[in-house]
């Protein structure tokens, strides 16, 4: 059902179908086994973030709603925080 719904994807995107698969399955195998998590519920959040990826817009050249750069909070970096004595 997911590889399935990969398809879709790559077709409504305009991708390679192969790669998108490949993401998918990549996604789900690290989540699986290296998150722990069920073999259905690996699939299907693989698919989402896979489908976050690729939203159409994006792809399309329009301008992402958001923050343009990711700004560190103060004192977060090393270079910022003062040194335990």
């Amino acid at each position: 059902m997911w590889r399935d719904r990969c398809l879709e994807l790559a077709s409504r995107v305009g991708r390679d179908p192969d790669e998108i698969v490949e993401w998918w399955a990549e996604r789900a195998a690290i989540r699986e086994h290296d998150g722990g998590e069920s073999h259905d519920d690996a699939e299907r959040a693989a698919f989402d973030e896979v489908r976050g990826l690729l939203e159409p817009g994006l792809l399309a050249g329009e301008r992402r709603v958001g923050p343009q750069r990711a700004e560190p909070i103060a004192g977060t970096l090393a270079r910022d925080r003062k040194p335990n004595v």
